[in-house]
């Protein structure tokens, strides 16, 4: 379970007690009503504030606590994420060296402009793709009749 969960489920733990709470505390207070004889001056009253205050302090905490695990994301990720080196792309030779290098120049390309530029038949230049999709420097996407190959 990650944080956001953790911190979901530990703030409806905290309305559900919330609910308990408001719930005793009307109890509470309708017994002190029916009960005091004293007036304002009953000690049950101070008990009735006491609680109160005790609900509301925890309820108070456990907010808190299940805000910052749902928004807290732990520093070792952010700092990974952070320090995270670009994947260097394996060394290509060749052909695909060439078909990759004209695809990054202009960001993507249509695989029959590739076949134009290059000269190669269909399949070699599918094959080679293959090759490069294996090594996720380029992907094909659908178009129409025709693919679209854009660098990742």
């Amino acid at each position: 379970m990650d944080n956001k969960q953790v911190g979901l489920l530990l703030f409806a733990l905290t309305v559900v007690i919330a609910f308990i709470a408001w719930s005793y505390d009307n109890a509470l207070t309708n017994i002190v009503n029916t009960n005091c004889t004293h007036g304002a001056s009953c000690p049950m009253y101070a008990t009735i504030d006491a609680q109160r205050n005790l609900a509301i302090g925890l309820i108070a905490l456990l907010v808190i606590a299940s805000g910052v695990l749902f928004f807290w994301q732990p520093v070792v990720k952010i700092v990974k994420e952070f320090t995270a080196k670009p994947k260097a792309p394996p060394r290509l030779e060749g052909d695909e060296r060439r078909i990759f290098e004209m695809v990054s120049r202009k960001g993507s390309m249509y695989q029959g402009d590739i076949l134009k530029e290059t000269g190669f038949s269909k399949v070699k230049v599918s094959r080679i793709l293959d090759g490069l999709e294996k090594k996720e420097l380029v992907e094909r996407k659908r178009r129409g009749m025709a693919n679209l190959v854009v660098v990742k």
